[in-house]
């Protein structure tokens, strides 16, 4: 699980923390341990069912934290310096939303019309993750293997 920042020896730790507290069961196989939950439904009552897709949060958090830094950074300057910079960030952003699956801004926007939209298609990526939304298309999202 590198992309979410957790080595081997995290995941067994919190494996092993999971199994004492009584929420997962471990069963052995071959040389490994496999691991399911003890008390499935009654977990899914309390914290609902497991998603269909799950977002790329490094991605996610690296666009938004950037999309803040440059709102900050040219709070105070030109129109036309604020559009340098949105495209700059956007440019930068490139592999991040791609990553995220997230909808690539109009390509035919320029000059001073460049930052209205680059601040409000931030505000909008920012409200729908703050209610739990997702600015990809299903079809796009990562899917969780059954």
């Amino acid at each position: 699980m590198p992309e979410a920042g957790y080595s081997k020896r995290n995941i067994a730790e919190t494996l092993d923390a999971l199994r004492m507290a009584g929420i997962l069961e471990v069963l052995p196989v071959s040389n490994q341990l496999r691991y399911r939950l003890a008390k499935a439904t009654e977990l899914r009552a309390l914290v609902g069912e497991i998603p269909g897709a799950f977002p790329k949060w490094q991605s996610i958090f690296h666009i938004l934290e950037r999309v803040l830094e440059t709102a900050r950074r040219v709070e105070s300057l030109l129109p036309d310096v604020r559009a340098v910079e949105a495209a700059r960030t956007l440019h930068d952003l490139q592999t991040d939303l791609r990553l995220a699956s997230m909808a690539k801004p109009p390509q035919d926007l320029s000059g001073v019309d460049l930052w209205p939209a680059f601040e409000g298609g931030a505000l909008q990526v920012a409200e729908a993750f703050a209610v739990g939304g997702s600015t990809a298309p299903a079809s796009r999202r990562r899917r969780v293997a059954s």
